[in-house]
């Protein structure tokens, strides 16, 4: 991941992660064994309640199919990794004095395509 194109956004924008789209076939579910996936999702979850919350969406869309995640959860997950390389210097700082919040939010109907509703309120 090291000579990788940066990206700025977390998920491409045809991006759309569903339940069908989980590995069938034994062979396939053996070669996902040899992807760190687990491992490269908790380190995410991590950095959601350290400084990153922005990522908190998608990293709760791609653990939710831990056991038999399918190659476009792999993908999922390796553009959240460059995002947060091309992103490195935006987090969360605590410090005393006037807190400061900034921030936005996208609103996308329909986001969850498994059952058709929204996950913003």
């Amino acid at each position: 991941m090291q000579n990788v194109k940066l990206v700025g956004s977390i998920l491409p924008t045809n991006s759309k992660l569903s339940a069908s789209q989980c590995l069938k076939s034994k062979r396939d579910k053996v070669e996902m064994r040899k992807i760190p996936y687990a491992a490269t999702v908790e380190s995410l979850m991590y950095s959601i309640v350290c400084t990153r919350p922005d990522i908190a969406y998608v990293v709760g869309t791609v653990n939710c199919y831990m056991s038999n995640p399918g190659k476009e959860r792999c993908v999922a997950v390796k553009w959240m990794l460059r995002y947060l390389k091309g992103t490195s210097s935006v987090s969360l700082r605590y410090n005393l004095g006037k807190p400061v919040l900034k921030g936005c939010m996208d609103s996308n109907m329909l986001v969850d395509v498994d059952t058709n509703r929204s996950t913003y309120g």
